[in-house]
Parts: structure tokens; sequence; C-alpha cells
């Protein structure tokens, strides 16, 4: 992303800085349910399965998606087209729209019940998806049924 650097404000590290400020919960209730799916898995091929999808594919999915972002910058014609599409993208990031309520309003809603539900019964889960101490038996509601993975 050269081209954003030398033409575009604010920086790229406030801008990613401020992204990752406002998916801080998200990113914490992604981590308890992970974890949460992790401990559900007893059977050593289900559990090896779902670390494979953790560890290699997952990642590789979001390393297609930059890589589409990227040639399509590369792929324009003069520097300064590249320059404004670049520019487009974080400019983009800086007014919310690949933020999680955008691109995926459903995921959101599910952390945000999830978070909601942790909140009224004093934390179900801890960020590494232990029990909370002082949590409800009853208060994963909202927590899809993992019965399948074992």
């Amino acid at each position: 992303m050269r081209y954003f650097q030398a033409r575009s404000r604010p920086s790229t590290p406030s801008l990613c800085a401020g992204t990752q400020t406002r998916h801080r919960d998200y990113l914490a209730e992604g981590r308890r349910v992970r974890a949460e799916w992790q401990a559900a898995y007893t059977d050593a091929q289900a559990r090896e399965r779902f670390d494979d999808l953790l560890r290699t594919q997952l990642p590789m999915l979001v390393e297609r998606q930059f890589v589409v972002y990227s040639r399509s910058i590369d792929d324009q014609p003069t520097e300064a087209e590249k320059a404004d599409l670049c520019d487009g993208y974080f400019n983009a990031v800086d007014d919310f729209q690949f933020d999680l309520k955008v691109n995926d309003p459903a995921l959101a809603a599910f952390f945000e019940r999830r978070m909601a539900v942790r909140g009224e019964t004093g934390g179900t889960s801890q960020p590494d998806g232990t029990r909370a101490p002082n949590a409800s038996p009853d208060a994963n509601v909202g927590t899809p049924s993992m019965s399948s993975t074992k």
C-alpha cells in the first residue's frame, strides 16, 4: 500500500489503531468464542480439523482478500490512479465502511448478544474462554450448540 502513504491522511498507524479500538470488544468476544469452541472438541480428529481451520484456512482467506485489494491497486494504469484507489480504500476504512457492523451485521449482532448477556449476568467467560467465577450456569444464551463437534 505504498501509494497511500505518500498522499493521504490520517496516517496508516492511526487508522489501524482506530479500527482496532472500535473492534476491541468484538475481537475479545471472538477470542472467547474460539476458546469455547476449541474446548468443545473432545474428539482428537475433530479438534485437529478445527485447529487447522484456525491456523491455516482462515489466515489464507484473509491473505486472499488482501491480495484482491492489492492487485486491484497494482492493476491501475497510472501511479495517480493507483494512489486514488488506495486513498479510496483507506478513506473507506476511516469512514467505518469496513467495520464489522457494516460488513457482517449478523456476526456483530451475535457478538453483541453474547456481550449483553454476560454484562447482565456478571460475565460468562473471560477473554481466554473460561467461565467467569460469578457467571450464571445458563448465561451462555445465544451460543451455538457444539453437539455436532464431538
